[in-house]
């Protein structure tokens, strides 16, 4: 399991990508690693305790909490998800 300092480690990139698509730009989240290595925890975290969130919840929240800061823009949220599982 993932600590909490592991997320804020996480959460400078993720939050850099996330800003860049406030200034215009297309950004993406990706992990990859080996099989068991904990892809799938990371990105989607655990579903007992909200402290166990992965980056997909952390990133929704962060992205509505800046739309309602940054109101003097107009906000079209498209969101695409592909798991891609190699073997």
């Amino acid at each position: 399991m993932l600590s909490l300092k592991m997320y804020s480690y996480l959460n400078l990139p993720v939050i850099q990508v996330i800003d860049s698509c406030f200034e215009g730009y297309n950004g993406t989240i990706f992990a990859y690693g080996q099989t068991g290595s904990g892809k799938t925890y990371t990105i989607t975290g655990g579903a007992e305790r909200y402290a166990d969130r992965g980056i997909i919840p952390r990133t929704i929240s962060y992205i509505f909490n800046e739309m309602s800061k940054r109101n003097t823009f107009s906000y079209k949220v498209k969101k695409f998800f592909c798991l891609m599982m190699v073997k």
